[in-house]
C-alpha cells in the first residue's frame, strides 16, 4: 500500500526529479530482491522498473475520521508509460543476414564479436540497465580499438610477442590512441578536442571510469551518449580504415564489411576497395591465430 495526496499524483509516470508511487514501490522491490542477492548469494537479476508489467491494478481508498481505510471503489488499472516501448512492432528479420552472422561469430570474427558487444549494450539500455550499457559501450569501444591496432601490426609483420610489448609500454588505452593509432590511419585523433575520439574519451571512458571507481548509478543520458559515442567511434575507424586501403588492405577486411566500404569510400574508389576487400578476406583465419598468441602474450606479461 502506496499513500498517495490525490489520484492525479498516483498516475503520473516516472521522470528525472519526480518520484511516484509506482517508482516508491518498485525502488522497494528491487532493494528487497539486492537484499535476498547479497544473503542468500543467489544470482538474481536486477528488477528494472521496464521489466514491471506494463499495467498495474490500483485500488484508491479514504481514511476516514476514525482513521480506517474503506475501498468503496473498484480497481483501476494504471498504465505504465514504456507501454509504447513493449508495443513496437518490428520489421522482419532476414534469416540469411542472421546465419551469417552467427556463422561470423562462430568463426570467432572480431568484426562480429564488436557487433555483439554493441548489441548488448543497446539491449541493456533498453531494458533499463544503464550502468551495464555503459560498461559494454566502453567493452565495444576498446575490443574495436585493441583489435584495430593489432590488425595492424599483424600487417606489418610484428610477431604476437612484439605486439604485446606495446601493450606493456603504454597500459593505457588512452595512452596507445595518442602515440599509435594517428601516425598509421591519420584523422584526428585528439583526445581533448571535437571529434568521435574526444567525444569517447568524454562520453564512454569517463563515465565508465567514474561508475567503476565510484560505484555510483549512471543516468538514461549518459547511457545514451555512451551508445551514441561508440557508434561514433566505430565509425570513424572504418572510415579510417577505408581510407588507408592501400597500405591496410588486410586489416580492413577483418576489420570491415561491404557496408564500411559503401558508406565511406568514393564513388571512384569504391569498386576497387570492395574487390580489396574480397580478396583479402581470406587472411581472416591467419589472424585470429596470430590474435589468440597475441592475446596469451599479453595475459603472460
Amino acid at each position: 500500500m502506496v499513500p498517495v495526496k490525490s489520484r492525479a499524483a498516483a498516475l503520473t509516470p516516472p521522470h528525472d526529479g519526480k518520484v511516484d508511487p509506482l517508482t516508491l514501490a518498485h525502488w522497494l522491490v528491487a532493494d528487497s530482491v539486492r537484499s535476498v542477492r547479497i544473503a542468500s548469494s543467489i544470482p538474481l537479476p536486477e528488477l528494472h522498473y521496464k521489466a514491471l508489467n506494463p499495467i498495474i491494478p490500483a485500488a484508491f481508498g479514504k481514511q476516514t475520521d476514525a482513521g480506517a481505510i474503506s475501498f468503496d471503489e473498484g480497481q483501476q488499472a494504471i498504465v505504465l508509460d514504456h507501454v509504447p516501448v513493449q508495443s513496437v512492432t518490428w520489421e522482419p528479420v532476414d534469416a540469411v543476414s542472421v546465419g551469417n552472422v552467427f556463422t561470423q561469430l562462430t568463426l570467432g570474427s572480431i568484426s562480429a564479436l564488436i557487433r555483439d558487444h554493441d548489441a548488448r549494450s543497446r539491449a541493456e539500455h533498453v531494458a533499463g540497465d544503464y550502468r551495464a550499457s555503459v560498461l559494454s559501450s566502453a567493452v565495444t569501444c576498446e575490443v574495436a580499438l585493441d583489435s584495430t591496432l593489432a590488425a595492424m601490426l599483424w600487417e606489418e609483420g610484428k610477431t604476437p610477442a612484439e605486439a604485446a610489448q606495446m601493450w606493456v609500454n603504454a597500459s593505457s588505452i588512452t595512452l596507445r590512441v595518442k602515440t599509435t593509432y594517428a601516425p598509421r590511419l591519420g584523422g584526428t585523433w585528439h583526445l581533448d578536442s571535437r571529434g568521435a575520439v574526444a567525444d569517447w574519451r568524454r562520453h564512454v571512458v569517463d563515465v565508465r571510469n567514474s561508475l567503476i571507481h565510484s560505484g555510483r548509478t549512471t543516468t538514461v543520458a549518459e547511457s545514451n551518449r555512451a551508445g551514441e559515442g561508440a557508434a561514433e567511434l566505430i565509425s570513424f575507424i572504418s572510415k579510417r580504415l577505408v581510407l588507408k586501403w592501400k597500405i591496410y588492405p588486410k586489416a580492413l577486411a577483418v576489420m570491415c564489411g561491404p557496408s564500411s566500404v559503401d558508406q565511406h569510400a568514393s564513388k571512384k574508389q569504391r569498386a576497387n576497395i570492395q574487390e580489396a576487400l574480397e580478396r583479402n578476406s581470406a587472411f581472416a583465419a591467419e589472424f585470429h591465430r596470430w590474435r589468440d598468441d597475441w592475446l596469451k602474450e599479453r595475459a603472460s606479461l
